[in-house]
C-alpha cells in the first residue's frame, strides 16, 4: 500500500519537492537552524531512497542535485576520513564507477573548505579523472576560493557551468592564480552569471586576474573587489548585448568621464555602483542605459575634504555639501527602483534643505516604485514641508525609505526658548560681530507630522513600507478627528523618537490609519527600562503598543460575534477557568518572522478627498477626548 502511494507521480513529486534542500543560501552561517534543517532533509532523502525501489532513483536525483560541500561527495569514492580529509584506502574501479553514477546527478556545488583537503585527495582524483571535468553536468559552482592549491581545483571547472562565484585570496601567488584561470578559460567562456572577488587586485596596483570585460556572453556580472575602470574596459562592457545585471565596485573611474562614449548597455536593467561619489558620477556621465529599471549606489564617504576637487559640490551658505544631481541627470523614466546608501562620519548636516535631495529625483524618475535613501553615520533631517510636497509624487510607489543608521541629536523641547540672546529684527546678532553668520541649519524639530504621514499614504494607495527618520511628537493627533483610513501599509518604522513624550495617542492614531501593519515580529520583544533606553528603543515601544491595539481588536471582534469560551463549557459553575499553560521559550531571531500572523490582505480603496486629522502642540504628548474638539483647524497646522 505504501509503495503504491509513493509510486503516484503527483504524491512522489510533492514529497521530493518538500524534502529538497534547494540551492545553498549565501546568507546563512554554519551551525544555524537553517543548516540543521538542510541536513534533516538530506537524511530523509537518503532514507527514502532505501525504502522504495520505485522512488529510489528520483530520491537520489534530488539528494545529489545540491551538494553543500565538495568533501561530502567524496564519501561515495571509497573510505574517506572526514577528520583527516583524506582517503583511508585507494579507490577501486568499482568505487570509481559508483562515484560517477552519483556525480552525474550533481547540478549545484558549494565548494566548501578545499584548502583543508589533503594533497593526496587531488592526486587520487587526477589519476581517475586525468582529462575532462569531475562533475560533467555541473551548472552552478559557488564558494570557490583560489589559493595556493588552486591548480588542483581546476578539475571542478566544466563547460556546462552557467553560474560561477569565485574568490582569489590575497595570499595567492600571481603565477598560480594566472595558471588556474588559464585552465578555467573554457568554462569561463560558457558562464552566464559571474561573481568575482579578486582580493589582490582590489587592495594593490596589481591588475585583474580575470578579464571580465572580455566575457561578452555574460548576463550577470558582479565585481566585488574595487576595480580600476578604464575607457577600453567600459567600452567593452557597454557592448555586452545580453548583460542584464551589473554590479561594480569602483576604485577609480575618473578617466572615463573625459572621453565621450556611446550610451551602450542595450539590455541592462539593474545597475549597482559603489565607491567615491566622483567615480560614480563619472560612470553615470559616460553611460546612459536607456532601459534601466533599478539603480543602487553606495557612496563610501559623502564628505572627503576640499582636496577632492573632482567630486560634484553645491554651495550652501558658507558650507559645501555633496550633490547627487549629476546622477539624477542621467536617470530615465523607465527607472522603477532607486536605492542609495550615503556613508559619512562628519558632524555636518547633509542637505540642509531636504528638498535638494528628493524633489530633483521626483522630476528625473517619475515612475519610481521603490525609493530608499539611507544615511549611514551621517546626519540628515527630513522636513515636514518636504513630505507635504511629495504627496502627489510617484503615484505607483510601493516602498519609501529615508532612514538614519546613526543615533540622531536630541531635539530641543518647544516648551523652552532655544537661545538666551534676544536679537530684534533687523539688528545684527552681537555674537557674530566681525565675522559672517553661519550657514543656515535645518530645523531639528520640523519632523513630519502624523497628518502629513496620513496624507502621504493616502496619496499612495499601493504603499506597503514606510520608514522615516522621525515623527513630530509635539504635534499630537486629536483622536476624534483621525479617520479610519484602512490603508494597506504593512511596515512602518521610525529611526529615532524623542524620549520625553508619550506614544499612546500616536499608536492609537496609527492603528486607525494603518490597521494592517505587520507587527507580529515584535511579539517576543521587550521594552527596556528608562535607564537603559535610547531613542531607537522607542520604535520597539511604539510597535508593542500597535501590537497590543491589534490584539485588542481581535478580542473585541470575538466578543462582538459571540464566540464562546471553549474552556468555560468544560468548567463547572463556580470552578476557576481551566487555563492551559504553555512553556514560553526563547525563539531564534530567524524564526520570529516565520511565526507572524497575517491579517486580511484584500485590496482596499482609500476614501476620496482630504484627510481631516487635527493636531496640536503638546509637550505632554496627550490630549483627552474632550480637548480634541477644541483642536485647531487643518489649515492652521502647517
Amino acid at each position: 500500500m505504501a509503495d503504491a502511494i509513493l509510486l503516484s507521480p503527483g504524491i512522489s513529486l510533492a514529497i521530493l519537492c518538500h524534502l529538497s534542500p534547494g540551492p545553498f543560501p549565501s546568507d546563512i552561517a554554519d551551525g544555524s537552524s537553517a543548516i540543521q534543517q538542510r541536513r534533516e532533509c538530506q537524511r530523509a532523502l537518503a532514507r527514502l531512497a532505501r525504502v522504495c525501489r520505485g522512488i529510489s532513483l528520483a530520491a537520489l536525483d534530488t539528494l545529489w542535485r545540491y551538494i553543500d560541500d565538495f568533501s561530502f561527495s567524496l564519501f561515495a569514492l571509497g573510505r574517506f576520513d572526514h577528520n583527516k580529509k583524506l582517503f583511508a584506502a585507494n579507490p577501486t574501479q568499482a568505487d570509481w564507477t559508483r562515484f560517477q553514477v552519483y556525480t552525474e546527478r550533481v547540478r549545484e556545488l558549494r565548494a566548501g573548505d578545499l584548502e583543508g583537503l589533503h594533497s593526496s585527495v587531488w592526486a587520487v582524483l587526477a589519476r581517475w579523472c586525468p582529462r575532462g571535468p569531475l562533475l560533467p553536468h555541473l551548472e552552478r559552482l559557488t564558494g570557490l576560493d583560489i589559493d595556493a592549491s588552486g591548480l588542483s581545483c581546476a578539475v571542478l571547472f566544466s563547460q556546462t557551468i552557467k553560474s560561477l562565484e569565485l574568490r582569489i585570496l590575497e595570499s595567492t601567488d600571481q603565477n598560480i592564480a594566472d595558471m588556474t584561470i588559464q585552465l578555467a578559460e573554457p568554462a569561463l567562456r560558457s558562464v552566464c552569471h559571474l561573481v568575482i572577488d579578486d582580493e589582490p587586485a582590489g587592495s594593490s596596483q596589481r591588475g585583474d586576474t580575470i578579464a571580465f570585460w572580455d566575457l561578452a556572453q555574460l548576463q550577470t556580472l558582479h565585481v566585488i573587489h574595487s576595480a580600476r575602470l578604464t575607457y577600453p574596459m567600459l567600452q567593452s562592457l557597454s557592448k555586452f548585448s545580453a548583460l542584464h545585471t551589473l554590479h561594480l565596485a569602483l576604485r577609480s573611474a575618473t578617466e572615463v568621464a573625459r572621453v565621450a562614449t556611446d550610451p551602450g548597455f542595450p539590455s541592462l536593467r539593474e545597475l549597482s555602483l559603489s565607491g567615491h561619489l566622483g567615480d560614480i558620477c563619472a560612470f553615470m556621465a559616460a553611460t546612459a542605459p536607456a532601459n534601466l529599471e533599478s539603480l543602487t549606489i553606495d557612496i563610501e564617504r559623502l564628505c572627503e575634504g576640499e582636496k577632492c576637487s573632482d567630486e560634484p559640490r553645491q554651495q550652501s551658505g558658507l558650507g559645501r555639501v555633496r550633490s547627487l544631481e549629476p546622477i539624477y541627470a542621467r536617470l530615465t523614466s523607465t527607472l522603477r527602483r532607486f536605492q542609495a546608501s550615503l556613508n559619512c562620519s562628519c558632524s555636518n548636516d547633509h542637505f540642509p534643505d531636504s528638498n535638494m535631495l528628493l524633489v530633483p529625483l521626483q522630476v528625473a524618475a517619475p515612475g519610481l516604485q521603490v525609493l530608499s535613501i539611507v544615511f549611514k553615520g551621517a546626519k540628515f533631517h527630513l522636513a515636514d514641508k518636504t513630505m507635504i510636497g511629495l504627496q502627489d509624487a510617484w503615484p505607483n510607489l510601493v516602498e519609501f525609505e529615508v532612514a538614519l543608521t546613526a543615533r540622531g541629536t536630541p531635539s530641543p523641547s518647544p516648551s523652552y526658548p532655544r537661545s538666551s540672546v534676544f536679537v530684534p529684527p533687523g539688528v545684527p546678532d552681537p555674537r557674530y560681530y566681525g565675522q559672517s553668520p553661519p550657514a543656515p541649519q535645518p530645523n531639528p524639530t520640523d519632523h513630519p507630522t502624523s497628518k502629513t504621514i496620513a496624507a502621504f499614504a493616502h496619496g499612495h494607495s499601493n504603499l506597503t513600507q514606510l520608514r522615516l527618520p522621525s515623527i513630530d511628537l509635539y504635534a499630537c493627533p486629536g483622536i476624534a478627528s483621525v479617520p479610519f483610513l484602512d490603508h494597506g501599509l504593512r511596515h512602518l518604522d521610525f529611526c529615532t523618537l524623542d524620549d520625553d513624550v508619550g506614544l499612546v495617542p500616536y499608536a492609537r492614531a496609527l492603528d486607525m490609519l494603518f490597521p494592517r501593519l505587520d507587527v507580529a515580529a515584535f511579539e517576543g520583544a521587550t521594552a527596556r527600562g528608562e535607564a537603559d533606553k535610547d531613542k531607537s528603543d522607542r520604535n520597539v515601544e511604539l510597535h508593542l503598543l500597535l501590537l497590543a491595539l491589534q490584539l485588542g481588536r481581535q478580542v473585541g471582534a470575538r466578543r462582538a460575534h459571540g464566540y464562546a469560551d471553549t474552556n468555560a463549557a468544560s468548567s463547572a459553575p463556580g470552578d476557576p477557568p481551566a487555563i492551559q499553560l504553555i512553556r514560553n521559550e526563547r525563539r531564534p531571531e530567524e524564526t520570529k518572522a516565520q511565526n507572524a500572523r497575517s491579517f486580511d490582505d484584500s485590496p482596499v480603496t482609500p476614501p476620496i478627498g482630504p484627510i481631516p486629522i487635527f493636531v496640536t502642540t503638546s509637550p505632554a504628548g496627550y490630549f483627552p477626548p474632550a480637548a480634541a474638539a477644541r483642536s485647531p483647524s487643518p489649515d492652521s497646522m502647517h
